[in-house]
């Protein structure tokens, strides 16, 4: 059994908090041999021009418990919540979305980047609960396990022709009888430098309004 203690949003991260404290540190003492380090951190955590709330900066890989600890979070705040497919991706992120607010939930896979080559995985079964203290209990179990706290979960892996170090994974959980949790993991990885080409159509309507969730140093 794995024990995993819930954590917040990246704007509540260790790491995050780490950078702004280093910030503050640069502005009362004046720069430091790390400054230059720590500049070059808050520029990756600029997520300033992203259109919809980002969940944090992805892991290079996520694994299985790590995906049901988001997804099933008792106190993931709605303001780290995608309540519309994510869109003009520019660089690296994890949103979190919330699927019954789209038209359909497989609209989830239709961004602007056109056609991705997909290689998905087999759904995995976990036994979950959420314990006082807001300890989730993860336990892997069999295939074809029922039970009110088991889980599957299923991750869709793409890569974009693109390059083919541009890649999406998309995670959905349900529960035993495959009826699906609200909430999804978007995950965009883009290789450092790479600008990916937006195509726009029909599915996107009207002007979009950048939210900055990041800390930007000019």
């Amino acid at each position: 059994m794995i024990v995993l203690i819930l954590e917040g949003s990246l704007l509540k991260s260790r790491k995050y908090r780490d950078v702004v404290e280093r910030v503050a540190d640069i502005v009362d003492n004046g720069p430091s041999e790390s400054s230059n380090e720590t500049i070059s951190v808050c520029k990756k955590l600029d997520y300033s021009d992203c259109i919809q709330p980002i969940y944090e900066v992805p892991p290079n890989k996520y694994s299985a418990e790590r995906i049901l600890k988001i997804l099933l979070d008792p106190k993931i705040s709605a303001s780290v919540i995608c309540t519309v497919r994510p869109a003009d991706i520019t660089k690296s992120a994890t949103y979190v979305v919330n699927i019954h607010k789209l038209e359909h939930p497989d609209d989830i896979k239709n961004d602007n980047f056109r056609k991705w080559e997909h290689s998905g995985s087999h759904p995995l079964y976990f036994r979950v609960q959420v314990e006082p203290g807001d300890h989730l209990y993860v336990e892997k179990c069999a295939a074809g396990a029922t039970g009110d706290n088991v889980v599957l979960l299923r991750r869709l892996h793409s890569v974009h022709p693109s390059n083919n170090k541009f890649k999406r994974m998309i995670a959905f959980v349900s529960d035993s009888l495959n009826n699906p949790h609200y909430l999804c993991l978007l995950v965009y990885h883009l290789p450092e430098g790479f600008v990916p080409t937006v195509t726009y159509h029909g599915n996107f309507k009207g002007e979009h309004h950048f939210i900055q969730h990041g800390l930007a140093l000019n």
